[in-house]
């Protein structure tokens, strides 16, 4: 499983436009093949800052979405960042829900 997470740097009065511009493809994204969840976040606090985050199967899939012209206006929302955009990828070889916290609360 891969996630990417992209983190935006709103210029003054320009948040509302890069929302737009990243939940306009959300619904896209979630219906493409291979994809498991997208979401759009607003820092709390920081109500300039927008983190955009998709989750996808396989490396395949991610990648076929990185190269799509969906993907493109994730491009172009990071191009109106103030600052540089923070943009990473991680691999998840394992996960967890409620059970790890139950087995990690009850072995103390």
């Amino acid at each position: 499983m891969f996630f990417s997470f992209v983190k935006i740097d709103a210029p003054p009065g320009q948040a509302h436009t890069i929302i737009d511009v990243l939940e306009s493809m959300r619904g896209q994204t979630v219906s493409s093949p291979g994809c498991l969840g997208c979401l759009l976040t607003v820092e709390v606090g920081a109500s300039d800052t927008i983190c955009y985050q998709e989750q996808w199967r396989d490396r395949e899939t991610l990648e076929r979405h990185l190269r799509s012209t969906l993907y493109a206006r994730v491009l172009a929302a990071m191009e109106l960042s103030n600052t540089h955009p923070l943009v990473e990828f991680f691999e998840v070889n394992k996960t967890g829900g409620l059970e790890l916290v139950e087995m990690v609360r009850n072995t103390q």
